[in-house]
C-alpha cells in the first residue's frame, strides 16, 4: 500500500485536503471508523460511528490497518479498505501524537504536515468559525462555539510548542511540512508537491 499520511496542527485544514486529494482520479480518503457519535455535516461516507462493543470486535480482529485514541474515542481504518484500493493513493488523516508510531504500520506512506505562524493563529480562528459541524452542532449557542473554539486553538498552540520533535519524523519518512498562510497555500503548494510525489513514483 502507498499513500499519504495527513497531520498537522488542531483545525489547520487536514479534513479538508483530504477531500480535495479525493476529488483527483489516483487518491482515495480511507474511510475512518470511530465510536464517537456522529456530528452534524459530517460525511456518513467518510466517518463511519459504531459503539464501542463493534469497534472493539473490528480491532481485536485485527481489522484495522491503524488505530488512534482522541478526545476520549478511538479511531480506526479498515484493512479490507485499504486492500481493495491499493491500486491508489490512499491518504489518512491523523493525530499529531500518531506520528510517533504510524509508520510501524503503513511504512511507505508519506507525511504531510500542515502547520501554522503562531502570529497568524486567528487563520484557525475563521476557519473554525466555518466549519459546519461546529455551526450545527452548537447552534445559536453561541458562548459553547467561542468555548470550543477556544480550546481547539489554546490546543493548537500547545502543539505548536512541540512542533520540532515533529517536523523531525515527518522529514525522516521524506516528508514535507507546510506553513499554511492562507486559503490559497493549499491549491499553490501542498497539493502541487503532493503531485510531484506521484509522479516520481511512475
Amino acid at each position: 500500500m502507498k499513500g499519504f499520511v495527513i497531520t498537522g496542527t488542531s483545525g489547520v485544514g487536514k479534513t479538508h485536503l483530504e477531500i480535495e486529494l479525493a476529488k483527483l482520479i489516483n487518491f482515495y480518503q480511507l474511510p475512518k471508523y470511530t465510536n464517537r457519535p456522529g456530528r452534524p455535516g459530517e460525511s456518513s461516507a467518510t466517518v463511519i460511528s459504531m459503539s464501542a462493543q463493534e469497534f472493539k470486535k473490528i480491532d481485536r480482529g485485527k481489522g484495522f490497518v491503524f488505530t488512534l485514541e482522541y478526545g476520549g474515542f478511538d479511531y480506526g481504518w479498515k484493512q479490507s479498505e485499504a486492500s481493495a484500493n491499493s491500486d491508489k493513493y490512499l491518504t489518512l488523516g491523523v493525530t499529531l501524537e500518531s506520528l510517533k508510531r504510524i509508520f510501524e504500520f503503513l511504512p511507505k506512506f508519506k507525511p504531510i504536515f500542515l502547520t501554522v505562524d503562531k502570529k497568524n493563529i486567528e487563520l484557525i480562528r475563521k476557519r473554525m468559525y466555518k466549519r459546519e459541524d461546529f455551526t450545527k452542532l452548537y447552534g445559536d449557542d453561541k458562548e459553547k462555539l467561542e468555548q470550543k473554539i477556544e480550546s481547539r486553538l489554546n490546543l493548537a498552540l500547545k502543539e505548536l510548542e512541540n512542533i520540532k520533535e515533529y517536523e523531525k519524523i515527518v522529514l525522516s519518512h521524506s516528508g514535507k511540512v507546510f506553513l499554511i498562510k492562507d486559503n490559497r497555500t493549499l491549491y499553490k503548494e501542498v497539493i502541487p508537491w503532493v503531485l510531484t510525489q506521484t509522479d516520481s513514483d511512475q
